[in-house]
């Protein structure tokens, strides 16, 4: 499925914290934007949610859920982006906020899907992976 709406984000989701945005199952796209109206989690509990419209707000972004997340807009300008659990998957070094930091929890992964370099903060907590 493929999505062209601009959507407001605001906060955890659901009262498990699955995500304010989540994608059960599937290889899914949101290409509307994606705006950050508070610290916010995006879920991916199978499967591949990517992101290809820009991310925005002065607050973090936590991706929760095993599946992955794939971050593909030029113009993405929210505050830090934390792994929590699953993959992060990274295609373009730009798509990441510039001077902002990048956590990776335990049992996590930020995986760069192609030949890239990028100068971001890099925090890798117990078995995180990048």
């Amino acid at each position: 499925m493929n999505v062209a709406k601009t959507i407001h984000l605001n906060g955890n989701g659901d009262v498990s914290n699955n995500g304010a945005l989540r994608n059960i199952s599937s290889n899914n796209t949101w290409a509307g934007n994606v705006i950050l109206e508070s610290a916010s989690t995006i879920g991916v509990d199978a499967d591949v949610l990517t992101i290809s419209g820009a991310t925005s707000g002065a607050f973090n972004l936590t991706k929760v859920g095993p599946g992955t997340l794939i971050l593909t807009s030029n113009a993405n300008n929210h505050a830090n982006t934390i792994v929590d659990e699953g993959i992060l998957g990274l295609s373009n070094p730009n798509a990441l906020p510039f001077g902002r930091t990048i956590t990776v929890h335990d049992g996590a992964m930020a995986e760069f899907q192609s030949s890239i370099q990028m100068a971001r903060s890099l925090n890798l907590n117990g078995t995180g992976v990048f």
